[in-house]
C-alpha cells in the first residue's frame, strides 16, 4: 500500500523511496516538540478507489508516527471531480491529515472558492474523502452572485451540487428572502412577471361578498293609554 511504504520512508529517512502521489518536502527541518518529523513544503495527493479526489499542500508538515496523523500550517486543497479536472480550491491557516483514510480537518479563516465564484468561509470544516463531502458544524457564510447565506451548519460535496444547511438565514438570489426573514427595506422587490420567482398573495384576501342578512326586529309590546278619570260632581253642568 503506497501510504504504508510512504510512512516508512518517512521514519527511517529515506524520502527519495517516496512515490509521485506522496510526499514531496522541499526541505526537512529538526523535529520540534512531539513530532517524529518536520517537512516544509509538504505536498501529496488523496486518492480513493484509485481516483484522485484532491492535492493538500502545506508550509510545513508536523508527522506524528503513533497517530498516524500530520498537522498542517498554511493549507491549500485543491479537489478534483470525477474527470481528473481541478474544482473548488480550500485555504485555512492549519488543518490536520489522516493517513488512515484520507480525511481532513481546517480550521481559522477556512475559505473554499468554487470555479464559478461561490465561496463558503468558516471556523472550521471537515473533509470526508469516502464520501467527497465538506461539512461543518459551526456558523458559516456562503455566497454567489446576488445569494448571501449565512447557517449553523453545513454540508456539500467540494464544488457545491449539493447543499445542505440548517437554519440558513439571508437573501437567496433575485432579492428573495429565506422564509422567516424580515424584507430589507433598501432592496429592490422581485418582479411579479419573473417565471423565476412564484407569485405571492396576501393572506387576508377577501372571498366572495354576501349579503348581510336581515336583523329580526324586537317584538315589542305597545303600552295601553290611560283611561280618564269618571267626572266628579263639580264637572257636572248645572241643568
Amino acid at each position: 500500500m503506497s501510504r504504508l511504504r510512504l510512512w516508512g520512508a518517512l521514519l527511517a529517512g529515506g524520502l527519495a523511496a517516496c512515490e509521485e502521489a506522496g510526499v514531496k518536502p522541499t526541505t526537512t527541518v529538526q523535529a520540534t516538540d512531539n513530532a517524529d518529523q518536520v517537512l516544509e513544503g509538504f505536498s501529496h495527493y488523496v486518492t480513493f478507489g484509485g481516483v484522485r479526489r484532491s492535492r493538500v499542500e502545506a508550509d510545513t508538515a508536523f508527522f506524528y508516527a503513533g497517530t498516524q496523523i500530520t498537522d498542517l500550517r498554511h493549507v491549500t486543497v485543491v479537489f478534483y471531480d470525477l474527470r481528473g479536472v481541478e474544482g473548488s480550491t480550500l485555504t485555512a491557516k492549519r488543518g490536520t491529515y489522516r493517513w488512515q483514510d484520507g480525511s481532513m480537518e481546517a480550521s481559522d479563516e477556512v475559505v473554499v472558492l468554487s470555479p464559478d465564484g461561490r465561496t463558503l468561509r468558516t471556523q472550521a470544516l471537515k473533509y470526508d474523502n469516502a464520501t467527497n463531502t465538506i461539512s461543518t458544524d459551526v456558523p458559516f457564510t456562503f455566497d454567489r452572485a446576488e445569494e448571501h447565506l449565512i447557517g449553523n451548519s453545513f454540508k456539500s460535496d467540494p464544488d457545491f451540487k449539493n447543499v445542505v444547511t440548517d437554519k440558513p438565514r439571508g437573501v437567496a438570489g433575485r432579492g428573495m428572502l429565506l422564509p422567516g426573514q424580515a424584507a430589507d427595506p433598501g432592496a429592490p422587490a422581485p418582479s411579479a412577471t419573473d417565471p423565476d420567482v412564484p407569485a405571492t398573495q396576501p393572506a387576508d384576501t377577501p372571498g366572495p361578498v354576501q349579503a348581510p342578512k336581515a336583523v329580526p326586529k324586537p317584538n315589542v309590546t305597545p303600552a295601553a293609554k290611560p283611561k280618564s278619570p269618571p267626572p266628579t260632581t263639580a264637572d257636572k253642568k248645572p241643568r
